[in-house]
C-alpha cells in the first residue's frame, strides 16, 4: 500500500529554497498528503544574526522553536505534539542529526503516537558524545525503521554505531567537489 501521509521536521526548510524537493516530492505523488514542519523563525552564523521568518505556504506549518539557531540543541514546545495529532502522519520523516534534542523529541512522539519513524543523517565521521546526546542518537537509531544519507560514509557511520535496519542513499541534489588533501593542523585543531 502506498504511502498517504508523510510529516517531515527540518530546521533547513525554514528557507523556502530548502522546501523545494518537498515540493518537488508532492508533486511527483499527488496522492500524497505532506506536512512540512519547519521552525516559526530561525538565524546563525549564516544569517548574520538576522532572523529568517518560514513562509507558511500550503502544506507547510511553522511552529516555535526553544533556542531557534542552535542546530542540535532546538526543540519544539508543544504545539509539534498537536500539530502530529492532528495531520495523523503514516511516517515521520526527520531530517536532523540523531543526536540533536529535535529528532530526540521527535523520536519520541514518533513513539507516543504509533507513527514509523525515519531519519536523515549528515553524519560522516564516527563521533563519541556526552551525555545526553550519546543517549538521544542510541534511542533515534533503534526507534528508526530507516535512515537517509547523502553518502556512503554516512551509511558506513550508522553501520559502526550498529545499526541494521536499512539505510537509504539520498545524495545531494549537486555535485560535491573533490576531497581536499588533509591538513594536520587543522585535523589537530578539530582532534580529527
Amino acid at each position: 500500500m502506498a504511502l498517504r501521509r508523510l510529516a517531515v521536521i527540518s530546521h533547513s526548510a525554514v528557507l523556502e529554497i530548502n522546501q523545494a524537493v518537498y515540493r518537488v516530492l508532492a508533486a511527483a505523488h499527488p496522492a500524497l498528503e505532506l506536512r512540512l514542519i519547519v521552525p516559526q523563525r530561525w538565524r546563525n552564523s549564516l544569517t548574520r544574526g538576522k532572523w529568517l521568518q518560514a513562509a507558511g505556504r500550503e502544506g507547510v506549518r511553522p511552529l516555535p522553536v526553544r533556542l531557534a539557531g542552535q542546530i542540535n540543541l532546538h526543540w519544539y514546545g508543544p504545539r509539534l505534539e498537536r500539530a502530529l495529532r492532528a495531520f495523523r502522519p503514516e511516517v515521520l520523516l526527520v531530517i536532523e542529526e540523531p543526536y540533536s534534542l529535535a529528532a530526540g523529541q521527535a523520536t519520541r512522539l514518533a513513539r507516543k503516537l504509533g507513527t514509523r519513524l525515519a531519519v536523515y543523517t549528515n553524519q560522516n565521521l564516527l563521533r563519541r558524545y556526552p551525555p545526553p546526546f550519546a543517549g538521544l542518537r542510541a534511542r533515534v537509531l533503534g526507534q528508526a525503521e530507516r535512515m537517509l544519507v547523502p553518502t556512503e560514509a554516512c551509511a558506513e557511520v550508522l553501520r559502526e554505531l550498529g545499526y541494521q535496519r536499512p539505510i537509504h542513499h539520498f545524495p545531494y541534489p549537486f555535485a560535491l567537489p573533490e576531497a581536499a588533501e588533509p591538513n594536520p593542523y587543522l585535523s589537530e585543531r578539530l582532534g580529527l
